[in-house]
């Protein structure tokens, strides 16, 4: 897929959601490094747009240690999805994914999205 993505750069066909969709292939990949890169040129086209972006953008930064600025982004994503059913579904869903990169703390993980759910909610700050 993620050819197919770079075709797609080559020929300035690109935007935000092709550089999102090459970083989260590169999260799968366990390179965060790419992911990261990948989804700074997507904020660099448009910060605000995309929910998984966000997301996706936090899990980088919590896999690398980061977890005060993957809290800003992960916030972002929160306010972003349609329903908190669905980026719920989603955060958890992205566990199994994030285990392959790192040792991820469950606990923690599942407390961050606890906050997360009251943030949405406007019950935290």
């Amino acid at each position: 897929a993620i050819s197919y993505y770079e075709k797609s750069i080559n020929l300035n066909y690109a935007g935000t959601w092709t550089f999102g969709q090459i970083g989260w292939c590169y999260i799968v990949k366990a390179e965060l490094e790419k992911a990261q890169y990948y989804l700074e040129k997507a904020f660099e086209l448009d910060y605000d747009l995309s929910e998984y972006i966000q997301m996706n953008y936090g899990h980088v930064l919590y896999c690398l240690g980061n977890k005060e600025k993957a809290l800003e982004h992960y916030k972002n994503s929160a306010t972003l999805f349609e329903s908190a059913e669905l980026f719920e579904k989603d955060f958890k869903d992205d566990l199994q994914y994030l285990k392959k990169i790192r040792s991820i703390d469950e606990g923690d993980y599942f407390e961050i999205l606890r906050y997360l759910l009251k943030y949405r909610k406007g019950e935290v700050i």
